[in-house]
């Protein structure tokens, strides 16, 4: 739970807004700012702002290309909830888009459905948004970081499990102090080149990574099936 002047409700829902759209923590000032627009008087709609980024590019690079409603919604699941939507659902939400809703209205309804649980939601989709959510305002509100390059990292290692939330606040205190972001050989190809990282991967991945990526890291721990090994690589 966030600390803020902000109803939690609203913290809660741009939380998971950010989460839905860009895939990421809310940078504070961001969140600061959709916290006030759905605060009095303005009271904006989650619904107004859910259309508002779905003009962003992070939105558009990810989804734009898809025209095909099930495609839309397995691809959101998949990036929400790390899994293919249920048949039950992917009908439901399908004929929601086909019968006139903007998918960036039905996306919202997901997450939100998700965030509130209940007997018609997966116990383990309702836990990994409300862990997400938490994390998500840790960084906000407590570190309160404007790092969009770390906020992308923000989710990286969580899960339902309720001790994931913090496993990833801890790194989120080590990349803020430090400015280091922890990150797959994959994620570092996508990396602004001013931004410092260190790897965390696989053996297989880390022996097949570019050079210029494993130069360009400050260090690499192997990794095995998400377990950290004791083997930790430094690049001179």
């Amino acid at each position: 739970m966030a600390d803020s002047i902000f109803s939690q409700t609203i913290q809660d829902s741009v939380s998971s807004l950010y989460i839905a759209f860009f895939g990421r923590a809310p940078d504070a000032d961001g969140f600061n700012y959709w916290c006030r627009e759905m605060s009095p008087p303005t009271n904006a709609s989650p619904f107004k702002i859910a259309a508002d980024f779905a003009l962003s590019p992070e939105w558009q690079n990810t989804y734009g290309n898809l025209t095909n409603p099930a495609d839309q919604v397995n691809l959101f699941y998949q990036n929400t909830f790390g899994r293919t939507a249920d048949s039950e659902g992917l009908a439901y939400w399908v004929a929601s888009i086909e019968g006139g809703l903007p998918f960036s209205t039905v996306a919202y309804q997901i997450i939100w459905a998700a965030y509130l649980g209940g007997p018609n939601v997966d116990p383990n989709d309702y836990a990994i948004v409300n862990n997400k959510i938490d994390v998500a305002e840790y960084f906000a509100t407590t570190l309160q970081s404007n790092n969009v390059q770390i906020a992308k990292t923000a989710f990286y290692l969580v899960t339902a499990d309720p001790e994931s939330v913090a496993v990833a606040e801890a790194r989120l205190d080590y990349e803020v102090e430090t400015g280091v972001v922890i990150v797959t050989v994959e994620q570092a190809k996508l990396l602004p080149n001013e931004q410092a990282y260190s790897l965390e991967d696989t053996f297989v991945n880390l022996a097949s990574a570019p050079v210029s990526i494993l130069n360009g890291s400050e260090g690499a721990v192997i990794t095995d099936s998400g377990s950290v090994s004791a083997l930790t690589l430094e690049y001179l």
